[in-house]
């Protein structure tokens, strides 16, 4: 199940909770800023995932902070008429090592903490950027 059915299904609470892997998670965060500005779009994807999380009977399994963080990079990555089988291919850590990809900017503790699973947390981490080389 992708694109408009997925959505769809996600939305609509028919989506079966053991299929909402973390790539589905992304493929929905992907739709979302595919077709809204990001802040419509956090807002809309955050209110979807707290009404399927009480679906599924796990309502506390929300984390603010790793859905937003998450989602504004979907948004910073996506590119205008880009399609979902695209974007994966470019963009596979966000499929396979999202925990560490947001260590570069969160702490262990700072992530694995109430506060940021009830609201949205700024980094508390500086990335450092690679030295440029002068030419």
């Amino acid at each position: 199940m992708h694109g408009s059915e997925l959505l769809a299904a996600f939305e609509n609470l028919t989506l079966e909770p053991a299929l909402f892997n973390h790539e589905k998670h992304v493929e929905t965060a992907w739709l979302y800023v595919a077709g809204r500005p990001l802040p419509e779009a956090m807002a809309a994807y955050r209110d979807g995932l707290k009404r399927f999380s009480a679906h599924a009977g796990v309502p506390g399994k929300y984390h603010e902070t790793i859905t937003f963080a998450l989602l504004m990079l979907v948004d910073q990555r996506y590119r205008e008429g880009q399609d979902w089988d695209a974007f994966r291919r470019e963009n596979l850590d966000l499929l396979t090592d999202w925990r560490t990809l947001l260590h570069r900017w969160y702490r262990p503790e700072t992530l694995d903490s109430d506060l940021a699973g009830a609201r949205y947390l700024l980094p508390d981490r500086l990335v450092e950027e690679p030295a440029q080389v002068a030419g």
